[in-house]
């Protein structure tokens, strides 16, 4: 879901938004400009969207799309 769909959903959300410099293999690499941002519904703990602007993140979309495919829940 995008910002505005989650506004717009009523629902409570839980997000986080993480710059590339505090994930490291993005430090590893030098490559820290971008974020990664993950929306989350605060009562089911289930993934509703992510989005990721950076290093790494063509493998990351991956991971997150098998968890929200998956129904698993945020700890």
């Amino acid at each position: 879901m995008t910002d505005d769909e989650l506004r717009k959903s009523g629902r409570p959300i839980l997000a986080a938004k993480y710059p590339m410099s505090q994930v490291t293999r993005a430090v590893e690499k030098g490559e820290t400009q971008g974020f990664i941002k993950i929306s989350v519904d605060a009562e089911t703990k289930q993934i509703l969207g992510a989005a990721i602007l950076g290093t790494g993140g063509d493998e990351v979309v991956h991971v997150l799309l098998d968890v929200m495919y998956a129904r698993r829940r945020i700890r």
